[in-house]
């Protein structure tokens, strides 16, 4: 069941990709995380404290974490609680938090990228995930302006189906390819 993973994380690898993956199910964490190197954590599930505390084990081990923070989580009490239960040396460096608004598609006027940056002394979130409309393509740029240093967006086939709950906020390869231009810029 778990064999497409190892064949993902080849393919990433052989293009030269960083790949990280989702767990939606705290269960399935310590399997996820044999093949990969990074976990990320969806606004979701970012509320969840035994979801959290599935993701302290692979940390510990030297594992890099992603957290959205769009639900009413708080970068400060995600990285509280786990930074408590984590004991490394570098456990900062080992938690990520992304801000997004969980709106699909996110309305322009509430993504708030301010927030990246918050208090200016540092920076409030580490990156952004972006749930805009799929044919937006300056937000990725405009959150690397306003301090993010990763960014996370949804991409499809051209050929996906309208129906699919992705659909509004997923860019097709030549937007996204536009995207990645602009936050190259």
């Amino acid at each position: 069941m778990w064999a497409w993973l190892a064949v993902l994380r080849a393919h990433c690898e052989e293009i030269g990709l960083q790949w990280a993956c989702s767990s939606y199910l705290p269960e399935d964490v310590e399997t996820v995380a044999q093949y990969t190197n990074t976990l990320k954590i969806a606004s979701f599930e970012a509320n969840d404290p035994v979801h959290l505390a599935a993701h302290v084990a692979p940390v510990k081990a030297g594992k890099h974490l992603i957290i959205s923070c769009g639900l009413g989580a708080s970068r400060q009490m995600i990285t509280e609680y786990l930074t408590r239960r984590v004991v490394c040396d570098d456990k900062a460096a080992n938690i990520k938090t992304l801000w997004c608004v969980s709106a699909y598609p996110a309305p322009m006027d509430q993504l708030s990228l301010w927030r990246i940056r918050g208090d200016y002394s540092g920076g409030m979130y580490h990156g952004f995930s972006d749930h805009s409309s799929s044919e937006v393509t300056v937000t990725g740029a405009f959150a690397v302006a306003a301090g993010a240093r990763i960014i996370e967006r949804h991409i499809r086939w051209d050929h996906t189906s309208l129906r699919n709950p992705d659909f509004p906020h997923s860019m097709r390869p030549v937007d996204f390819e536009e995207y990645v231009h602009g936050i190259r810029t």
